[in-house]
């Protein structure tokens, strides 16, 4: 597991992965975007957020970073 991501791996590469979001490497406060098995996004959260990887959204609180 890479530094900031405590329960959930994060995404290194969207190779195989379906189109959506995904927990990033960055953070529990950034996520990627996967299209195509590209990463056409590496986005953040707005302040205070995580990312919830179950929900697929920025949330206050995270189940997958806390």
């Amino acid at each position: 597991m890479e530094k900031g991501v405590a329960f959930q791996q994060c995404v290194k590469s969207c190779k195989g992965l379906p189109n959506g979001d995904y927990q990033s490497c960055l953070g529990c406060d950034h996520f990627v975007t996967c299209v195509w098995d590209s990463m056409v996004a590496q986005r953040s959260c707005p302040v205070g957020l995580k990312w919830d990887d179950n929900k697929k959204i920025c949330d206050w609180f995270s189940k997958t970073c806390p």
